[in-house]
């Protein structure tokens, strides 16, 4: 860390560095790389070695963000796409994911209201419900549909029949 870098705790086990004076926002990478590399150093905890992990997402001013809250969630976002690839990496904020984290979001929104309407489909293997007939399997299916219907933008898979909470 070079001075004037700050480095913050948010949480348990999350940190937020912040980088002032990059000369290019690609920079950050290099940084990023050097503390994955510096926690993956072996510790020895009561003569055990203990290896840390780091998952690291990075936003940009402005690019990314033009407060503390809108990069840090930008920062989160990226740091969780980080941890999906396999740990121990960075991943820059894209516009991928922002895309996927407000579709995330609207996702969320839109099943608030429907648990609010009492329309919530909720997805049971058939072999969960013993003796449920072909022709309930089909009023299920066809409540699906039209809930597909109401969301068109929205994609809905399903490989078993659907069928509303008892």
């Amino acid at each position: 860390m070079r001075q004037g870098d700050t480095v913050a705790r948010i949480s348990g086990d999350e940190f937020a560095v912040i980088l002032g004076d990059l000369a290019r926002a690609d920079d950050a990478a290099l940084v990023a790389q050097k503390i994955i590399d510096k926690l993956g150093e072996a510790v020895a905890i009561r003569n055990q070695q203990v290896f840390v992990t780091a998952s690291i997402g990075i936003a940009t001013f402005p690019a990314d963000g033009d407060n503390a809250e809108a990069l840090l969630g930008a920062a989160d976002a990226a740091m969780y796409r980080a941890k999906q690839a396999g740990r121990n990496a960075f991943q820059f904020f894209t516009a991928e994911i922002n895309q996927r984290t407000r579709a995330r979001a609207q996702l969320g929104v839109e099943l608030r209201r429907a648990l609010e309407r009492e329309r919530v489909l909720a997805r049971l293997p058939a072999e969960d419900r013993p003796g449920e007939r072909r022709a309930e399997r089909r009023r299920g299916a066809a409540a699906l549909e039209s809930s597909r219907a109401r969301h068109a933008s929205r994609r809905w898979s399903s490989s078993r029949c659907w069928r509303r909470p008892a």
